[in-house]
């Protein structure tokens, strides 16, 4: 395969049959291999229909049908194995361990209590490191941001500003990156907004461990679809190197050319 693509997006609930057909056919023109999903609205009676209607592997953290909830879902389009699962009883995270591209890697699709709630975050990532694994990718909607200059537009205050101080000492103390602030330093884009009083937020974005960083190729906002935020995709490049046919000799005589 060479590349992964990850798909995160906050699809303000897809309890409706008809609206989850919709969403679900345009995630499937994104052509993406992994689609992270939060505020899905299921219940764990309908989860076997809704993976039917998906059509492939699907994972689910379900709760209640009018709030939370959070998916995992699958394309055919690649290679994967799942091998562990952890779901939260109150649907607000899913975390895997798959086997993609020759490495184990950890994916965690969130979505943050809105309140301001650190522990939620701490909690996590000590899943996380019972997985025990190098890599990891955390995606979602945090309901926060990083940079309040950066990441409000027409905001007042910062929202849960304990969380968000758990969050940044997270990224500080693993080194992790967040790969659209990587690709596009300055660019201010966000992922919700609301019309009254109108209000932006970069409240979705992905975490990547820094052993990463030579894979990321692209990370990008696109538009909203039925939704009150953005979809947010990630692709990962593993492999670059093609090898081509032949052997290459290195010249030790070079060694002593100073």
């Amino acid at each position: 395969m060479g590349s992964l693509k990850i798909l995160s997006v906050n699809c303000q609930g897809l309890r409706d049959k008809v609206k989850r057909k919709d969403v679900f056919n345009m995630l499937k023109l994104k052509a993406c291999n992994i689609y992270c999903i939060q505020d899905t609205h299921f219940t764990s009676d309908l989860e076997n229909s809704i993976r039917s209607m998906w059509g492939y592997e699907s994972y689910f953290s379900s709760v209640s049908s009018n709030s939370r909830g959070v998916a995992i879902l699958f394309n055919n389009n690649f290679e994967f194995k799942v091998l562990k699962e952890k779901k939260d009883i109150n649907g607000n995270y899913l975390i895997l361990e798959i086997f993609v591209e020759n490495q184990k890697i950890t994916l965690v699709c969130l979505y943050g209590p809105n309140m301001d709630s650190p522990d939620f975050f701490d909690n996590i990532m000590g899943i996380v490191d019972d997985f025990e694994n190098e890599s990891y990718i955390i995606c979602g909607d945090f309901n926060l941001v990083q940079n309040p200059y950066m990441d409000y537009c027409n905001y007042k205050h910062t929202n849960n500003p304990k969380a968000r101080d758990s969050i940044l000492g997270i990224i500080e103390e693993r080194s992790l990156i967040d790969p659209f602030r990587e690709l596009y330093p300055n660019v201010r884009r966000y992922t919700w907004r609301k019309r009254t009083p109108f209000k932006q937020a970069r409240l979705d974005f992905f975490l990547l461990t820094d052993n990463m960083l030579n894979s990321l190729k692209n990370c990008e906002v696109h538009p909203s679809y039925r939704s009150d935020h953005s979809m947010v995709l990630l692709e990962l490049e593993f492999n670059p190197f093609i090898r081509g046919k032949g052997l290459w000799k290195f010249n030790n005589s070079l060694l002593y050319d100073i």
